[in-house]
């Protein structure tokens, strides 16, 4: 039994537990105001203004006819600070261009144009024939 005493004399004590960690503070309570009304919510998204440099999204333009796909690349809203894309103004154009006969003039064939007895179409006295590869 001698030795059972001589190993216990020779434990360390485990160190204690750290303490907790305290949470931060809550926030003050915000300033009592003289009214008892509450502070009026912010105008809707569509009518606040873009902060500066700040690139708004652009509606979708419905068409008649099909047109064309252009292959582009969009632009990153830093990129087109200070240029003309910057500084347009969508409705102004809307109600410069005839939309009507943007669309006459370049609607793809087989949308809407003349269908000639001869089965090609014709749009704007101008004549498109089918494609070969695929007769």
């Amino acid at each position: 039994t001698s030795s059972a005493s001589s190993c216990s004399s020779n434990t360390v004590p485990a160190p204690p537990p750290p303490p907790p960690i305290a949470s931060p503070p809550p926030p003050p309570p915000p300033p009592a105001s003289k009214s008892l009304t509450p502070p009026a919510p912010p105008p809707p998204v569509g009518m606040m203004p873009a902060p500066d440099g700040a690139m708004t999204i652009k509606r979708k333009v419905q068409t008649k006819y099909k047109l064309p796909s252009l292959n582009w690349i969009a632009l990153k809203p830093n990129q087109v600070r200070g240029t003309l894309f910057n500084e347009l103004d969508d409705d102004k154009l809307y109600k410069v261009i005839d939309f009507a006969e943007f669309e006459e003039m370049f609607k793809l064939p087989g949308s809407g144009g003349l269908l000639l007895t001869n089965g090609t179409h014709e749009v704007d006295g101008l004549t498109s024939q089918p494609s070969k590869r695929f007769k």
